[in-house]
């Protein structure tokens, strides 16, 4: 056993778990992507995929030395796991967009057929309000999953942590 690589001995930390988790939730979109079906209900599977990742994280950490039993030191193991996944969705969904530029320009349709259902928007206010949502759609995109990631990766860390049993001091 002593000779194996030392990188098939590594312990997985929360960083690579992170990453684990992280490329795991790409594979599935990337599936989704592909197949243009990313309303289909079973996207969903990345975010069961995520709080498995984040709980693995925390489960793991809470049963070795380093975990002190205070709730700032799970979370921080928490946090590194899922800073990583919120960045790899951020890139996965910036390279999607940018090769999938048809995506944003079907929401601006249905944006502008919503508009004309209204009937409170002349035609002219219609396209200019479509050509500054194309000015700004991958920046408000990408903005919006920055947010949902971390936010969604706080309450699971923190939930996590609450529900993982404290560990006894020696």
């Amino acid at each position: 056993m002593e000779n194996l690589p030392a990188s098939i001995n590594m312990k997985l930390n929360a960083t690579y778990k992170g990453l684990i988790t992280g490329f795991m939730m790409v594979l599935i979109s990337t599936y989704f992507g592909v197949k243009h079906d990313l309303a289909n209900p079973l996207m969903f599977a990345t975010f069961v995929i995520y709080i498995v990742g984040v709980m693995w994280t925390l489960l793991s950490f809470s049963l070795t030395t380093g975990n002190d039993g205070k709730f700032m030191t799970l979370f921080g193991e928490g946090f590194k796991c899922f800073v990583i996944v919120t960045l790899l969705m951020v890139i996965f969904w910036w390279i999607y967009l940018k090769l999938n530029p048809q995506e944003i320009e079907q929401g601006i349709e249905a944006g502008k057929k919503m508009m004309q259902q209204q009937g409170n928007y002349t035609p002219a206010e219609i396209e200019a309000q479509a050509i500054e949502k194309r000015k700004h759609a991958l920046t408000v995109l990408i903005s919006f999953n920055v947010l949902k990631y971390l936010i969604l990766g706080t309450l699971i860390t923190i939930f996590g942590t609450l529900l993982i049993p404290k560990r006894k001091k020696n």
